[in-house]
């Protein structure tokens, strides 16, 4: 008889969902509202950051390697 073979496991769907600290990523409904979060990042810190539309949650992040 032979072994059955292992489900392959599901992808992380959250892996994309880290800061670079590890920390969960915040999500935003609108362009508008991640954008107003880049300009305080901005303001606060002077962290250029852009608004994204994430491809595994569809909801909008901010981050400073994307457009």
């Amino acid at each position: 008889m032979t072994p059955r073979r292992q489900p392959r496991p599901l992808p992380n769907r959250r892996a994309g969902h880290v800061t670079s600290q590890g920390q969960p990523k915040r999500a935003y409904r609108t362009v508008t509202e991640a954008r107003a979060a880049a300009q305080l990042a901005w303001t606060l810190n002077r962290a250029e950051l852009n608004a994204y539309r994430c491809s595994l949650c569809h909801q909008w992040h901010i981050g400073g390697e994307r457009e």
